[in-house]
């Protein structure tokens, strides 16, 4: 590891976030984990953010595909208010060390309240404005027009948005805002809106969720059991898919252990979860086994093998 940790490395995904998600176990794992992770900004030791290399400036984003946008705005607007200054050393603990740009270009980009998350794509992820007007002309010749009504330091959090004067609950920006143009309208406020952008249908998009659709892991792993013993096993299925529903089918080869079935579904709606019960007997012998558990989508993009460690002794 050069310049951060396995904390912060973690988190340095991209595209795919929503299979990422759905393997850390799903929002309600890695929301708290996200939470702590942002409690300080600028840890050069770990294992909190590290907000003044630019490794770590996609990061503040993950919120707005966990489901709580509102963090997003939160840690956005913490960013710009208390890394940054006006003064020769302008970011915190770095001696205006700004990496040919980066830092200044990822300040302005949290004051303008958009990100261009997704590097190749136009599509903008959004963290609310700091400035209650503002104007980018783009190379078409067309502008960018966002207005913020009571944006502020101390009113951060977005309370609902119109794009071109059209309602929208989407925590993303597609690719023709900055292809021919749009208004912005933002409405700002002191509390966090916990309904705007929180359905899964308003999440930022997720590039590449096609190729594995959910993931299945159990929390007892390795299983434990004496000979001939019995043990209940929760199964979890995680959705990567936020866009569309899906039934997930499993079947078991056990070895010589013996299953209460050995198969079963999941339905998972978008963006859900949802467990599956089996209990495991095991064999008389002692030694390590192990239960693999196929699974398959009806949407394709199989969820890969679960495999069960057991250790009987």
């Amino acid at each position: 590891m050069t310049e951060g940790d396995a904390s912060q490395y973690r988190w340095i995904v991209a595209y795919n976030r929503q299979s990422v998600l759905a393997a850390m176990g799903g929002p309600s794992v890695v929301t708290p984990d996200l939470s702590a992770f942002f409690i300080k900004l600028n840890d050069y030791q770990g294992p909190s953010a590290l907000m003044t290399n630019e490794f770590e400036l996609g990061v503040p984003y993950w919120n707005d595909q966990s489901g709580e946008p509102w963090q997003t705005q939160d840690v956005a607007n913490r960013i710009r208010t208390e890394l940054y200054h006006d003064a020769p050393q302008f970011i915190d603990g770095v001696r205006a060390n700004d990496d040919l740009g980066a830092l200044s270009s990822a300040l302005s980009w949290l004051m303008l309240g958009v990100y261009p998350d997704y590097p190749g794509s136009a599509i903008l992820t959004v963290n609310g404005p700091e400035f209650t007007d503002e104007r980018i002309e783009l190379p078409s010749g067309s502008f960018l027009t966002i207005h913020a009504d009571g944006a502020s330091e101390t009113s951060p959090y977005i309370q609902s948005l119109r794009v071109n004067g059209q309602p929208s609950d989407r925590a993303w920006l597609d690719a023709s805002v900055i292809q021919t143009g749009a208004t912005l309208d933002f409405t700002m406020g002191e509390a966090p809106n916990q309904s705007w952008a929180t359905a899964a249908a308003d999440l930022s998009p997720s590039y590449g969720v096609d190729g594995t659709s959910a993931f299945v892991f159990s929390t007892k792993n390795p299983l434990n059991l004496a000979p001939r013993a019995s043990a209940e096993v929760t199964l979890t299925a995680v959705s990567a898919r936020t866009d569309a529903a899906q039934t997930v089918s499993w079947g078991a080869s056990p070895q010589s252990f013996s299953l209460s079935a050995a198969s079963g579904t999941f339905t998972l709606s978008a963006g859900g979860q949802a467990t599956s019960k089996v209990t495991v007997t095991a064999p008389t012998a002692t030694g390590s086994y192990a239960i693999a558990f196929q699974m398959t989508s009806s949407l394709g993009g199989n969820p890969p093998t679960f495999v069960l460690p057991v250790i009987v002794q």
